[in-house]
C-alpha cells in the first residue's frame, strides 16, 4: 500500500498543464489511427506544451529532467513540422499547420507569461 501511495504522491506533484497538453497530444495520436483531425490536436498540444515548459524553465527556473525532455521532444516535433512544410511538399503537415502552431504557441506563451507576471 505504501508503494502505491508514493507513486500517486509523485504523480500529483507534476503540474496540471503538463497533463493537459500531453493528453491533447495523446488524443491526437489516438485519433490519428482513425484518420480524422489528428494533426490539429497534435499541433495544438505540442504548441501548448512547448510554451508551458519554456515559461517553467526561463521564468520560474524549474529546471528538471522532465522539463528538458518534454522541451526537446517539442522542438524535435517543431523541426519536423518546419522541414516538412518547407522542403517536403507539405508532408507530414503543410504550412497551414505551421501557422496554427505559431498562433497557439503565441497565445499560450502570452497566457502563461501573464499568469506568471500577475503572481509576482
Amino acid at each position: 500500500m505504501g508503494v502505491i501511495k508514493k507513486i500517486f504522491t509523485k504523480m500529483a506533484k507534476i503540474n496540471k498543464p503538463i497533463f493537459l497538453w500531453s493528453s491533447i497530444i495523446i488524443i491526437g495520436l489516438v485519433v490519428k489511427l482513425l484518420h480524422l483531425l489528428s494533426s490539429a490536436f497534435i499541433i495544438i498540444g505540442f504548441a501548448g506544451l512547448n510554451a508551458y515548459i519554456l515559461i517553467e524553465i526561463f521564468f520560474k527556473r524549474k529546471k528538471t529532467v522532465l522539463n528538458y525532455t518534454l522541451l526537446s521532444l517539442g522542438f524535435l516535433f517543431l523541426t519536423i513540422l518546419l522541414l516538412g512544410a518547407c522542403f517536403n511538399n507539405g508532408y507530414p503537415i503543410n504550412s497551414f499547420g505551421v501557422i496554427i502552431y505559431i498562433i497557439f504557441f503565441s497565445i499560450c506563451v502570452g497566457y502563461y507569461g501573464l499568469k506568471n507576471w500577475i503572481k509576482k
